[in-house]
């Protein structure tokens, strides 16, 4: 009986995203709160509570209340505030479902035990990663994080902030190689020849290691 292994470099290396430079583009000063992202930022001129203090902090002083009888000053501790592009969450779905290890697993039970099974779970893996690589190629790549702690206290006469706090900004572009994702695409043609008896696919000699010397 031969014996074929699937060797798993090449479409390892489709798991791979390279960023290039950081994508030349202006930042907003931040959002901060809920209500301002669901304000689609135009919050500004109507913040006038513990969220003033990020877009406009004169509002404090122009809170309806009395501060001593509302006593409603505020203590924000943790404040985590994250904002990512859609591509940035799609390579954090990547990595939650594991599907570098489902290919790499799926691969090695191909090579403990070629069958037509074994051979359609490599190609179902492999075709979740090429539908994640689709959707990334080209992609900018964008996170923004605040954190920090804060203390307010709105009112009407007198009104008072303070917050420390740090902000993390990263970016660029993902680019997925033609030539990995052809590779990718000739394993897939390879495996659905082997699931299907060679009645679909198309049979890739030169990428399955064939080991004669086992019969």
């Amino acid at each position: 009986m031969k014996r074929v292994h699937v060797t798993a470099a090449a479409i390892a290396a489709c798991c791979l995203i390279a960023t290039a430079s950081p994508v030349q583009a202006g930042n907003s000063y931040g959002i901060y709160d809920a209500r301002t992202m669901a304000m689609g930022s135009v919050s500004v001129a109507s913040a006038n509570n513990d969220n003033a203090q990020f877009y406009n902090a004169a509002l404090l002083a122009f809170n309806e209340e009395i501060e001593e009888r509302t006593q409603d000053g505020r203590i924000l501790f943790p404040l985590i505030a994250p904002e990512l592009s859609e591509s940035a969450i799609d390579l954090e779905e990547i990595s939650s479902d594991d599907v570098p290890r489902s290919v790499s697993d799926s691969v090695a039970a191909f090579n403990a035990a070629m069958n037509a099974e074994t051979a359609r779970a490599v190609v179902d893996t492999t075709s979740t990663l090429d539908a994640y690589l689709v959707g990334l190629d080209g992609e900018d790549l964008r996170a923004d994080v605040y954190f920090g702690m804060g203390l307010t206290e709105p009112g009407k006469f007198q009104g008072a902030g303070f917050f420390l706090g740090g902000r993390v900004l990263g970016g660029g572009q993902s680019d997925i190689s033609e030539a990995d994702r052809a590779v990718l695409a000739a394993y897939q043609e390879g495996l659905t020849f082997i699931a299907t008896d060679g009645a679909e696919g198309e049979e890739r000699p030169e990428l399955l290691r064939v080991d004669r010397s086992r019969r």
